[in-house]
């Protein structure tokens, strides 16, 4: 009976040996085969293996991680290609295994695509025209761990505020590497029953500075998320574990068009269809507060930075509305371009406490940088920044105000809270020149002393406390600079000087400017 049984596994064997060599035989790495105490010997034909396999990893910005095998194929008249495949786990066991990723009769192939930091396993086996394969020949290498040159980290909001609103400023900075270094940055967010997901946003990914993106999560269930900004280099490489900080979603009942609030979060955004964009946040005293608003339709940021010992209170809710709606009237001789912030505390308090001083981030759009206002024939020289407060009953200044005309933005020091907005004066009109930095103190890095609200065709006179003629500046518009320095060149000396302004239509502005050295 044992020997009967041990006949029929052998034939077994035999047939599904046959099977084997039928498929080329590269699947028996030796010619002895045991089983159930019975020994077949098999003459497995195998064909010649390629020579000199070998692998070389690599890196490159274009394509990112890569791996360089190179061989030599067996020199039979009879030889008819290679077959690669690999794996990641081990290396493939026969022709069949893995992933196939070469078929050809070529001696180097360059794969692409591939993982940093990840060992792969390949094999590479010849084959004849009766498509017999060869045993295997095996090599193995590691791409490298290849780190972002750029890392992003959330600024606003901050970390375990309670948020709401359907348009939520998210705005994150470069703190590793530069700007010129990003190709985006993605902002994502998770729950903790969620893997990270994108903010659904149409910037998102945001590929130009400021990165921002604006989140609704109004429709978001009440609760903590985690939010996150992965920022990738130019070479493709995104941080592979980004800081996170937490926010806690709660929900308000409000209406949109009258800005009527009945929860109380520390920050709450809205946008309406009217166009307004609407922010509340919680200010501390005992800290500096910076609140940055992203405005729709342009790469740019809406700034309020009040400092530390500001307030009356402890704590105080900021309320800050983009171009509302109901604004007051402006003065025959100055021209709106659409651009307006209002600013206040919701205690009713309007001047900062113990003499600080805000500071407003307006910008203006120039986005083809041809020097004027988009939309309008208005140089941007031209520009103005005014305010209104109750009891005036008309737009002024009486705040300091710097222009970037690099940016496109203005920068307003002031130590109250209003409406502010952006004018161009009316042809001909020259009461609200500016004139700046008024002391001007070169040891404090003062180069220039700028005239800006000029109209067309202005002639400027400086002259000295004696009534003598130190420079005259002729046939200006929008705007010019004096670096104090006579019409001979030479730099004046320190004291008060009276510039005097007119124009074509006979229009005067007197002033004074004081010059310490």
């Amino acid at each position: 009976m044992n020997q009967l049984r041990r006949k029929f596994i052998s034939r077994i064997f035999k047939i599904t040996i046959s099977l084997i060599l039928l498929m080329g035989g590269s699947l028996l790495l030796a010619d002895r085969v045991s089983a159930a105490n019975v020994t077949v010997r098999v003459n497995i034909r195998h064909y010649s293996s390629v020579q000199d396999f070998s692998a070389q990893p690599g890196y490159s910005v274009d394509e990112g991680n890569y791996i360089d095998l190179s061989w030599n194929n067996p020199t039979e008249p009879v030889y008819k290609g290679t077959v690669i495949r690999f794996r990641t786990d081990d290396y493939p066991l026969h022709q069949y295994d893995g992933e196939e990723i070469y078929n050809s009769t070529g001696t180097y192939y360059h794969h692409t695509g591939l993982t940093g930091g990840t060992t792969y396993y390949y094999a590479a086996f010849a084959y004849n025209q009766e498509n017999l394969y060869s045993l295997g020949r095996y090599v193995s290498t590691t791409t490298p761990e290849v780190l972002p040159e750029v890392r992003a980290i959330i600024k606003t909001p901050k970390n375990g505020r309670k948020v709401g609103g359907n348009s939520l400023t998210v705005m994150a900075e470069i703190v590793k590497g530069s700007i010129s270094d990003v190709k985006h940055v993605l902002f994502e967010y998770k729950s903790s029953s969620t893997d990270w997901l994108p903010i659904p946003a149409p910037n998102n990914p945001d590929s130009s500075s400021p990165y921002f993106v604006h989140w609704d999560v109004s429709k978001l269930a009440e609760g903590s998320y985690n939010l996150r900004a992965k920022a990738t280099d130019i070479g493709g490489v995104s941080d592979p574990n980004p800081p996170y900080l937490t926010v806690i979603v709660i929900k308000s009942s409000r209406d949109i068009k009258a800005m009527v609030i009945e929860s109380n979060p520390d920050i709450e955004e809205w946008a309406n269809r009217e166009g307004e964009r609407y922010k509340r946040v919680k200010l501390s005293n005992s800290e500096d507060n910076r609140v940055v608003i992203g405005r729709d339709k342009r790469n740019s940021l809406t700034e309020i930075e009040i400092p530390r010992g500001s307030l009356d209170t402890d704590e105080a809710i900021l309320k800050v509305i983009i171009n509302p709606v109901s604004l007051p009237l402006a003065q025959k001789w100055i021209r709106p371009i659409g651009e307006y912030l209002s600013v206040e505390l919701e205690s009713g308090q309007t001047l900062l406490a113990n003499n600080r001083k805000a500071t407003l981030v307006i910008p203006y759009k120039d986005e083809d940088n041809d020097g004027k206002i988009d939309g309008t024939n208005i140089p941007e020289k031209r520009l103005i920044a005014l305010c209104y407060r109750g009891g005036w009953r008309m737009w002024k200044r009486d705040f300091r105000v710097e222009t970037d005309e690099i940016t496109n933005i203005f920068s307003i020091t002031t130590g109250h809270l209003s409406i502010f907005g952006l004018f161009t004066p009316i042809v001909g009109d020259l009461s609200n020149v500016i004139v700046y930095p008024n002391p001007f103190k070169p040891y404090l890095g003062h180069t220039e002393i700028y005239f800006k609200g000029l109209t067309e065709k202005t002639t400027i006179k400086i002259y000295n406390i004696a009534g003598e003629l130190v420079r005259e500046i002729e046939n200006v518009d929008g705007e010019t600079t004096w670096d104090a320095r006579n019409n001979s060149g030479n730099k004046v000396a320190s004291g008060v000087y009276i510039y005097i302004i007119t124009n074509d239509e006979g229009n005067k502005k007197i002033g004074k400017l004081a010059i310490i050295k």
